[in-house]
């Protein structure tokens, strides 16, 4: 029997609920987290590089969408 778990980087999870609405197993719930004060800075830094990292993600979708366009 396999046991699968959901996992979330929370490094990238911004609560919006999303996952856990559309989980087909209901297997992710949100909870209240503890909320951290960091400087604007930091949290502009991390902004951009949740944008980047979006960013790639959509460039490697479009690569694919044409890859499978080519065939």
């Amino acid at each position: 029997m396999i046991s699968l778990r959901a996992v979330i980087n929370e490094n990238l999870c911004i609560g919006c609920g999303a996952c856990s609405q559309v989980c087909p197993q209901g297997a992710i719930m949100m909870r209240p987290r503890e909320i951290r004060q960091t400087p604007t800075s930091e949290r502009v830094w991390t902004l951009e590089n949740k944008i980047r990292t979006l960013g790639e993600r959509l460039e490697g979708i479009k690569d694919t969408i044409e890859e499978i366009k080519k065939r």
